[in-house]
């Protein structure tokens, strides 16, 4: 039996967790807020003359009524669940971002015919569709966020990731995976409609026949990786770079 395919998986999953940049327990963000913390502390004892051996610093980093509390351990089973199981059971049920913005892309040229090359400088064509696929993403993390508050039945779902009792990196991770779909596929679908209506509108305002390609979708795919990945780092959910 070949056990190749899934420990590449596995590790995978697990590069994507602590080596990417964008992610929220990356192994350069733990290090930096330990840094941090450390420096805070050190800094709070050496002024009140005091020493700080390590066996306080690591109490004070770890403390046990945390480690050890039943909140935190949830926090680990999420994280599991949501890192290795979520994107092969319930893949199917996220909508794709590309998809999306293929799609529509298509029905803008139907209802008003092919999309013609920008005379847009590059940098240009890429710095606008950035900026709005930030507000994009802007819109529907708020939209799903609102409506999860609004909407009992959403609250069901969303209501996990505020019963933890003690907040660790982990609590990122304590999502309901139905609630994964939802805020997946509103991002989904906002963020790729505002692709392809400003890559179609920004070809439009300036068309001429010595000019550029147009940006497509795949192009703009790689910037939204880009954007969503800056975005996650200050989202208190781990869709934000799961569906990246």
């Amino acid at each position: 039996m070949d056990l190749s395919p899934g420990i590449s998986y596995f590790l995978g999953q697990l590069g994507k967790a602590f080596l990417a940049p964008g992610s929220q327990i990356s192994l350069a963000s733990l290090f930096t807020a330990v840094f941090i913390a450390s420096l805070v502390l050190a800094v709070r004892r050496y002024g009140k003359g005091r020493r700080l051996r390590l066996r306080l610093l690591v109490r004070a980093l770890f403390p046990k009524r945390i480690v050890l509390n039943r909140s935190s351990f949830a926090d680990l089973g999420y994280f599991y669940f949501n890192l290795f199981i979520f994107g092969l059971v319930l893949g199917w049920a996220v909508l794709s971002y590309d998809m999306i913005s293929r799609a529509v892309i298509d029905l803008l040229a139907v209802a008003f015919g092919p999309v013609q090359p920008t005379s847009l400088p590059v940098f240009v064509s890429r710095t606008v569709i950035t900026v709005m696929l930030f507000l994009a993403y802007e819109l529907g993390y708020w939209l799903n966020h609102y409506l999860s508050h609004r909407i009992p039945f959403l609250w069901e779902f969303h209501g996990v990731h505020h019963s933890a009792t003690v907040l660790t990196p982990l609590t990122n991770f304590r999502v309901h995976p139905v609630y994964m779909c939802i805020f997946s596929n509103i991002l989904a679908v906002v963020t790729g409609w505002r692709t392809a209506s400003v890559t179609t509108c920004s070809a439009r305002a300036c068309r001429n026949t010595a000019c550029r390609k147009p940006m497509s979708s795949s192009s703009s795919s790689s910037i939204f990786t880009f954007t969503c990945s800056i975005r996650s780092c200050g989202s208190h959910s781990p869709a934000g770079w799961a569906i990246c």
